[in-house]
């Protein structure tokens, strides 16, 4: 996936996705409005190398892994019965 930037009257980012399988080959493209401060803060986090794919990916991995410790909290209970004893 690629992302092109460019500016108007709000910055937004473009993504291109290409999929490919063996049958046949299709191109999405999607578009993403950001507010200026808030591209800018997100341009904060891409590293010299990074594309705009690799910083939203880590921005979904990190929310996927606060969700999943937010699940584990909520589910863990020192109230352990071992299964024999059921």
């Amino acid at each position: 996936m690629s992302v092109q930037l460019w500016s108007g009257p709000s910055t937004r980012i473009r993504v291109k996705r290409w999929a490919c399988n063996l049958v046949n080959m299709s191109k999405a493209t999607k578009r993403i409005p950001l507010r200026e401060g808030t591209f800018e803060d997100l341009g904060e986090l891409k590293g010299a190398g990074e594309t705009w794919d690799d910083v939203v990916k880590e921005l979904i991995e990190a929310k996927q892994m606060e969700n999943r410790r937010e699940l584990l909290e909520r589910t863990d209970d020192d109230d352990f019965v071992p299964l024999d004893e059921i």
